[in-house]
């Protein structure tokens, strides 16, 4: 997916799956998905794992409220 190109909803779909995937806690407490990507120590939840679960959370409580 290039810059130019706008992001639907099936975009923002697949980028909380690759992100709660891969941004898993590992035995000492840093992300494994930031440490792969860029060699980074952080202590999980990182931030990029927060924004993907605040995201499923508000898809989760819509499909209940507009049930």
């Amino acid at each position: 997916m290039s810059c130019d190109q706008p992001v639907g909803p099936a975009d923002i779909a697949e980028a909380v799956r690759q992100i709660l995937a891969s941004h898993i806690r590992m035995v000492d407490g840093r992300c494994r998905g930031c440490f792969n990507q860029s060699s980074r120590i952080i202590p999980h939840p990182c931030t990029p794992f927060d924004w993907a679960t605040a995201v499923e959370a508000r898809n989760l409580t819509l499909k209940v409220v507009n049930a």
